[in-house]
């Protein structure tokens, strides 16, 4: 058998085509195929929308407009007061209320709604479950009508007909109001407008009323707060003995505060330093006592000093010149005695004035020391009050401020809420139009058309797209990720002997042409080779694989010599399709008897197409096809033929196929449209590459076939079937 290279035909998708994103045009296709359900849906919708309006009851509309001033303002400062402030403008808050059940009872009321015939709830006709007990013959309870019941069934009917709603970016309100008479739709319009600005009226007087006595009991309350809270700070004053020194007092203080501290400062200073004198003349020797400063210091201590030193001196000068016991000598001595005792007595008297002035330095450090923390405690004692006294004062402030702001608004309210603008005015009337605006026929119809053929549409879309069947070209390239290399129209050709021969028997029809389109992407796929294998398969039998195989071939001979095989060694249909005799030698004889090649192979009549036959029917096809003498019949036929078609069972209930793969240059998988179920046909591919099957494309065959459980395509003759 001849080596060849493995060759593919390379797919580029583009971005429309990838897998998982239907194209446009899919969905074009949907609704083309059933375009003449989907205007029957649109039609069928409006005439019935057409007849439903014909047994509507016309209404009327009669309009009112009505100017919303700016919001004239709350009669009491609600900051002042609470915290209430509301989320919405005052517009929008209006046509709220122009729209609510309390405004809507009393109009009902105002106008007695209930006495016409339209809006009369006892003259309703029964309801369902009425209805279903007069079936049963049961009687349902009689309603007794009171007043309030009256005017809350009347309100919802009322409700049901009135629209309020703004005119563009305008201050203005259009009050509408639909009835079957037009009369009546203008005097209930205009009644809305009465009773709102009515009620606008009474509400103005009485929040007057009300803000009045509101102020009055606040400013009562504040005059009040006021007398406590200055009674609290004279009390306090008197409590405390408190003098207004004009803002002085914590500055005198202060003052005295710091001389104090000075004085004390040079106290502890002079105790200091008498102590330290005074302990250095305790510890001292007596004999060094006099040499201290503190003694030294001492007037009366330095004079007696003198007088001794003189005494000892005038004694030093009488003992050089007299003797011992020379009266003079006897008296200076005495007179020296005289004076340092004299002396002594003095350094005595030095040293307990020492001890004594650091004792009177201690003293007065204490004295000053006391008097700057009862200083100190009075400066406390007078923050603490000043404290306190401020508060009450802030007190008094604020209640007599709060009494000032209520007398003037109590006086502003009593004189001025006569004189605010007006909230809203009426600017036009409703007045009667004889020509009703529901229902709108024309709309209504077109409306229903429109939906009707939109919901047809979506119908076949949703049925197409949730189908398991493959509905288009583009659908298969984008389900299967290869391409398709022909499209095989539906055809009914009843002339022809057999749709297998449609390529030689009606070479001019669609089919014929669609082949040898077939046939020119085949050929220009692999131009350089010399033998082209091209395996024809399909997932389940009925997708007209034999019958292309057989008019491919065919159109194949027509450019050079051609060989179909017939590789079916269970039920050899396409032998059949073609009228070739079954006794006849064929593949099966050769694989399973060794049959010479020459004798398998047979010229079908009427063209140049050779042709071998399934033949012997074999009990294990599958190991006759994997067997080494399929491999060398394949590579004996490939020297004599340009071109050999191989038509294999499908994949789906046998391997067949699987074992011919490899042995080929090419495979092709029939796709039967809206029949082929798309898991199973993309199974079938899967498997052909798992065997080293190189799949070229896909034939879409069945194209635009109309609906019907009788259609078929190429294998469209009932006495033709298919393993």
């Amino acid at each position: 058998m001849p080596a060849f290279e493995p060759r593919y035909l390379r797919f580029e998708h583009s971005p429309r085509a990838l897998p998982g994103r239907p194209e446009l045009l899919d969905y074009w296709h949907s609704i083309r195929s059933r375009k003449w359900q989907v205007l029957a849906a649109g039609a069928l919708l409006a005439v019935l929308a057409g007849l439903a309006s014909l047994l509507m009851t016309p209404l009327h509309e009669a309009e009112a407009l009505l100017l919303i001033g700016d919001n004239p303002g709350q009669l009491l400062a609600l900051d002042d007061l609470s915290e209430v402030q509301g989320g919405r403008s005052h517009f929008v808050t209006q046509a709220e209320y122009l729209g609510s059940r309390s405004l809507g009872l009393r109009v009902v009321d105002s106008l007695k709604l209930w006495d016409e015939a339209e809006f009369d709830p006892r003259r309703a006709r029964p309801g369902l479950r009425a209805r279903l007990l007069g079936l049963i013959g049961k009687t349902p309870e009689a309603i007794e009508w009171t007043p309030e019941l009256l005017a809350e069934a009347t309100w919802q009917h009322y409700a049901s007909r009135l629209q309020v709603a703004p005119v563009g970016k305008s201050q203005l309100l259009a009050i509408r109001f639909y009835a079957a008479d037009p009369a009546l739709a203008a005097r209930v319009a205009n009644g809305v407008v009465d009773n709102y600005l009515g009620a606008l009226l009474e509400t103005r007087i009485l929040n007057a009323e009300q803000a009045g006595e509101v102020l009055s009991q606040h400013e009562a309350q504040q005059l009040q707060s006021l007398k406590s809270s200055e009674r609290a700070l004279q009390a306090f004053r008197e409590r405390r003995g408190l003098v207004d020194l004009g803002g002085n007092g914590q500055a005198l203080v202060a003052q005295r505060i710091t001389d104090l501290g000075i004085q004390l400062a040079s106290a502890r200073s002079r105790r200091i330093s008498a102590e330290s004198a005074w302990e250095q003349a305790r510890t001292a020797a007596p004999d060094e006592r006099a040499r201290l400063p503190g003694v030294l210091g001492n007037a009366d201590v330095q004079s007696a000093r003198g007088v001794s030193d003189l005494a000892r001196q005038n004694l030093a000068r009488l003992q050089e010149r007299y003797g011992s016991e020379h009266p003079r000598l006897r008296e200076a001595a005495a007179e020296l005695a005289s004076a340092e005792e004299r002396l002594n007595n003095l350094i005595s008297v030095a040293l307990a004035g020492l001890e004594a002035d650091a004792q009177r330095a201690r003293a007065s450090e204490r004295m000053l020391q006391a008097e700057l923390d009862s200083a100190r405690a009075v400066v406390q004692r007078l923050n603490r009050d000043e404290a306190a006294l401020a508060a009450l004062e802030r007190q008094v402030a604020s209640d007599r401020s709060h009494h000032a702001r209520f007398s003037v608004r109590n006086k502003e309210v009593s004189a001025q809420h006569d004189l605010r603008g007006d909230p809203a005015r009426l600017i036009q009337s409703a007045s009667p139009q004889l020509r009703p605006v529901s229902p709108n026929r024309p709309r209504l119809i077109l409306a229903a058309g429109v939906l009707g053929l939109l919901l047809a549409a979506l119908f076949a879309i949703l049925r197409d797209r949730l189908a398991l069947g493959v509905f288009s070209a583009s659908e298969a390239e984008r389900r299967f990720a290869h391409p398709v290399l022909a499209e095989l129209p539906w055809v009914s050709l009843p002339w022809v002997r057999s749709l297998a021969t449609v390529q030689v028997d009606a070479p001019l029809s669609r089919l014929a042409e669609s082949i040898r389109s077939l046939r020119s992407s085949i050929l220009l796929a692999d131009l350089d080779l010399s033998c082209r294998r091209t395996l024809i398969t399909s997932s389940v039998a009925g997708e007209g694989k034999s019958t292309i195989s057989a008019n491919l071939a065919l159109a194949m001979a027509q450019t050079g010599p051609c060989l179909l095989i017939d590789a079916d060694l269970r039920r050899a249909g396409l032998t059949e399709q073609l009228g070739v005799q079954r006794e006849l030698p064929g593949l099966g004889n050769h694989l399973q008897l060794g049959v010479a090649v020459e004798r398998c192979i047979h010229r079908l009549i009427g063209s140049d197409l050779d042709v071998m036959p399934a033949g012997l029917p074999l009990t294990e096809p599958l190991e006759a096809l994997q067997s080494p003498r399929m491999v060398e019949l394949l590579a004996q036929l490939s020297t004599r033929y340009a071109n050999i078609i191989i038509d294999s069972p499908p994949l789906a209930p046998v391997s067949d196929a699987l074992a011919l793969a490899p042995l080929c240059t090419r495979c092709l998988l029939v796709v039967r449209a809206r029949d082929t179920v798309h898991p199973l046909s993309a199974r079938s591919l899967r498997r052909l590459r798992r065997a080293r099957g190189r799949i070229l494309g896909l034939v879409f065959n069945n194209v635009t076939s109309p609906p019907g459980p009788t259609a078929s395509g190429l294998a469209m003759q009932p006495a033709i079937s298919e393993a």
